[in-house]
């Protein structure tokens, strides 16, 4: 018996290696497996195993080594996901071995990784404690009231030592020994049970259509506020009474304990949680919940649509429009893709719910690849908000942070005891800081971009390298005492209501307030506490966040997205504006809200404040047939960088050149990115359009090959890029 496996190592290639007979009966398709590789020992996942006449032509043509062992006899891999990582590979141009390893935490997988064990103590039930002493008498009547526990609380509880308890143990009422103690992530929050909610005739009619015979994925296509969290639940409950399981994909960014809250509420410890905040040891214990069945249910980010889930029936993206979906480095895959492919390969329905569906989604249930179910009411007796258009043009409004309509709206909402939410995409003070004297403005040397001022810690950071300076007392290039701010910030937009509204109690939500562990937690329910007139945020408070008493949202500055140089660029506008309006009245009190803008007559905003997701898809897709953009392509981005200028533009115009001549390919020409140099590093791009996603992968390879790229030259392709800056 010979196997084939996948070292942890990105070679791009299978091992073959001899198994031992003792190992025969035991070895099985992804396993984890101690192999000998060169010099070293390697660990790697058997891919495949080879037996028969197709294992003796090997070994007669290969001197092979044996496996050393196999670390974990359960295996890590289903035959299935094998199956997915190797057609997520081959899609991406990606070597197999990054996506095994894309799809299992680090945690899981590093050598010293093992469940936590505690000292837990457990009476002996039925017992006659009539030979103890009355002190004695009482621990017992209190292990049994207790169902026993772990040693240490225990100790604290019944005030009493270990040397007690192990004295009751040692007389036969009580066992004290290790067992398994899960590091659970939600172990600090009580979460109450919930039942399945009444649903409207649309909530009634996307569920059976989730729950019908048609293979095809489903796009749920319903608006902010219209129970598509609740039509989840019901189709989860439907898939776990037929003992399968299911998987919950969320934006990272909408990953709040409130939208885990409620899907733990309803199906408490059959949930397993998964996202970057987790410890490793939480991460550790979740993972293998899911592996062993003990957990049916994973909830977590883009990562979890690799989740081990057993007998997997459902998978649900929520959002499925977020571009945090898409995985910006090797493997380069697009969640919500792979969440489809590995649907069809488990035989599981698949629902991609969004109030704004992406275009590729939207084309997609048009003709028929999709099937469209349609919410098109907010549940309950709420309505959508009213939204207005603020033309910031106007003499009373120009060069102000704040209009005069918001400014009033947000008093009537403090008068009335109601709250408010303001969004803006960008965080710091200000955007930059130039000299009024001679014009400079103070850069990152490593990325050639405005730094931020940051006024909590009075210093200017840079958002892409991470880099900050103190801020300068005079210019340092003519050292005039002239540094102005320009722009607005969070943090800015954050004092300036204060100014405005002394009384007013705010929060401030964005990556300066929530680094820390549980912050959001700690901000989001503050807020719902009420404890907090007015949250002023970025764009993690515009998706998956539902408060009764929010009445009012108001935008500062909706032009900042509609000038990237981005094709998606009104996609993208449209659906925050979306997201984020949809965050008023969701309860019975009626909702606003107003859009701050230069362009109040912009095609995205003017459907945004509508409501008319048709209407805009339609205008939008038009364009993009016409100047051959997705969904009427496949575009992948060729991404250049390299820490001397002059090489990577001479390589990049190379690649651009030979890529031009190739057949069905339509290859731009070789240019600097938008975000032309990040952390010391020059970045081009050339980007590739096909009508069919092979034509490009098929023309990379065969150029990598025949042009293979320097060793200081880096090089990766973006299949299906999302961004191109």
């Amino acid at each position: 018996m010979l196997v084939k496996v996948a070292i942890d190592l990105a070679l791009d290639r299978l091992f073959i290696y001899a198994v031992p007979v003792e190992l025969e009966k035991e070895l099985a398709v992804g396993q984890l497996l101690s192999v000998p590789f060169g010099w070293r020992t390697a660990r790697g996942y058997a891919f495949s195993i080879l037996t028969g006449e197709e294992a003796r032509q090997e070994e007669q043509n290969l001197k092979l080594k044996p496996i050393l062992a196999i670390v974990d006899k359960s295996p890590f891999f289903s035959t299935a996901l094998l199956q997915l990582a190797k057609e997520i590979a081959a899609y991406t141009v990606s070597p197999l071995e990054s996506v095994l390893k894309a799809a299992i935490p680090a945690a899981v997988v590093k050598p010293n990784a093992r469940p936590r064990e505690r000292i837990y103590v457990d009476p002996v039930p039925d017992k006659d404690p009539a030979a103890l002493t009355a002190r004695q008498q009482w621990l017992y009547a209190q292990l049994l009231r207790l169902d026993g526990g772990w040693l240490g609380p225990l100790c604290t509880e019944l005030k009493t030592t270990t040397a007690s308890l192990r004295n009751l143990a040692a007389a036969g009422f009580a066992t004290i020994a290790p067992r398994q103690q899960r590091r659970d992530p939600l172990r600090c929050g009580r979460i109450l049970p919930s039942h399945a909610l009444a649903l409207n005739a649309e909530q009634a009619a996307a569920l059976r259509t989730i729950l019908s015979d048609d293979p095809r994925p489903v796009l749920l296509h319903g608006i902010t506020g219209s129970g598509k969290t609740e039509v989840y639940l019901q189709a989860i409950a439907a898939e776990l009474d037929r003992g399968r399981g299911a998987i919950v994909m969320v934006p990272e960014i909408s990953l709040t304990p409130q939208t885990v809250q409620r899907f733990v509420s309803r199906f408490g410890d059959r949930i397993a949680v998964l996202h970057s905040a987790l410890s490793d040891g939480e991460r550790y214990d979740e993972w293998h919940r899911i592996r062993s069945g003990e957990a049916r249910v994973a909830v977590g980010p883009r990562s979890a649509v690799f989740a081990p889930v057993r007998n997997l029936g459902l998978i649900v993206v929520d959002e499925e429009h977020e571009t945090s979906y898409k995985q910006e480095e090797s493997p380069r895959y697009h969640a919500r893709d792979v969440a489809v492919l590995r649907g069809r390969l488990e035989g599981a329905r698949v629902v991609l719910g969004s109030a704004t569906p992406s275009l590729e989604s939207w084309v997609n249930a048009k003709k028929g690849k999709y099937v469209l179910a349609t919410m098109s009411r907010r549940a309950g007796n709420a309505t959508l908000p009213r939204v207005q258009i603020v033309d910031m043009n106007t003499p009373q409004d120009r060069g102000k942070i704040f209009s005069q309509d918001l400014l009033q709206a947000i008093q009537r909402r403090l008068d009335n005891g109601e709250q408010t939410i303001l969004f803006l995409n960008r965080r710091g003070y200000s955007r930059s800081v130039t000299c009024e004297n001679c014009g400079y403005t103070l850069s990152c040397e490593a990325c050639d971009l405005p730094y931020t001022y940051h006024r909590a810690d009075n210093c200017l950071r840079c958002h892409i390298c991470g880099r900050w300076i103190p801020v300068p007392a005079v210019c340092p290039q003519c050292h005039a005492k002239a540094l102005t701010y320009k722009g607005i910030g969070t943090q800015r937009a954050e004092a300036a209501l204060q100014a405005c509204f002394k009384r007013a109690r705010i929060l401030r939500m964005d990556a300066d307030s929530t680094s820390r562990k549980h912050s959001h937690d700690d901000i989001l329910g503050a807020f719902r506490r009420h404890e907090a007139d007015i949250l002023v945020g970025t764009q993690m408070i515009a998706k998956g966040l539902d408060f009764p008493n929010v009445t009012l949202v108001g935008v500062l500055n909706a032009d900042s997205s509609l000038n990237m140089p981005d094709f998606r660029a009104a996609e993208r506008t449209y659906q925050l504006l979306a997201q984020v309006s949809g965050r008023a009245g969701r309860a019975a009190l009626p909702g606003d809200a107003l859009i701050q803008t230069y362009s109040p007559e912009e095609p995205a905003l003017v459907f945004a404040a509508r409501g008319d997701y048709a209407a805009f898809a339609e205008q939008e897709l038009a364009a993009r047939k016409e100047g051959f953009f997705p969904p009427y392509c496949h575009l992948a981005a060729l991404n250049l960088r390299c820490k001397d200028a002059a090489l990577v533009s001479a390589w990049a115009t190379m690649y651009a050149q030979s890529l031009a001549k190739v057949s069905g390919l339509t290859a731009g020409e070789a240019v600097p990115s938008a975000l032309e140099k990040a952390d010391e590093w020059y970045r081009w791009q050339i980007i590739l359009r096909a009508v069919h996603p092979g034509i490009i992968c098929k023309a990379w390879r065969w150029l990598r090959e025949v042009r293979p790229a320097p060793k200081e030259l880096k090089v990766a392709l973006d299949m299906d890029a999302r961004t191109l800056v």
